[in-house]
């Protein structure tokens, strides 16, 4: 089952939309935009809640989102973790980041998008995109999905951490997923 439900490549930026909830705020500088969703990826089930802050005379996006997640076939609590963001922030009004999961033995992300065009926020569920482990995702992590793309489960070339939507092959909609949040820090 493919947890990302499309992915399309807009006119300058790679975008994923993922099945799941959008987050919508009061337009202006300093609103708060309410997190408040529940995701999910193969079996856990994550909810996030939690407010973020844009000021943009600091350039800083700041607030809380709390992270519940559970194995949705038993029930067992995996992770209960309040994760503060602190994200400087330039020209684009589109800011991004992970909450890590340590959620099975495979570590899981929870990808972020900040809209600040708008005040929108959105997360998805998958493997965690930072393959390297570093706190930041980046040409490492785009290397390893590009050095892995093709390979399917059951290949000595298969690499788990690499097929990020968990569908058992290395492709494109993992490219999308590494691409798509390139640079963007990790919060353990």
């Amino acid at each position: 089952m493919l947890d990302c439900a499309s992915v399309f490549n807009g006119s300058t930026d790679v975008n994923v939309g993922v099945q799941g909830a959008t987050f919508t705020t009061g337009p202006g500088s300093g609103s708060t935009i309410t997190v408040q969703q529940t995701i999910s990826f193969h079996d856990v089930t994550a909810t996030l809640s939690g407010g973020l802050t844009a000021d943009n005379t600091t350039r800083m996006l700041i607030g809380s989102i709390s992270v519940f997640a559970v194995n949705s076939t038993t029930g067992q609590t995996l992770l209960s973790r309040t994760f503060t963001i602190s994200i400087a922030y330039g020209s684009s009004p589109s800011i991004k980041f992970v909450l890590l999961i340590p959620a099975s033995s495979i570590l899981l992300g929870a990808v972020c998008t900040v809209n600040l065009g708008n005040n929108q926020a959105s997360c998805f569920l998958a493997r965690d995109p930072d393959v390297a482990g570093v706190g930041l995702v980046n040409i490492v992590d785009v290397g390893v999905i590009f050095g892995d793309f093709g390979a399917v489960n059951g290949s000595a070339l298969y690499n788990p951490s690499a097929d990020l939507d968990g569908s058992g092959t290395v492709d494109i909609v993992d490219a999308s997923v590494v691409i798509s949040v390139y640079g963007a820090p990790v919060f353990v």
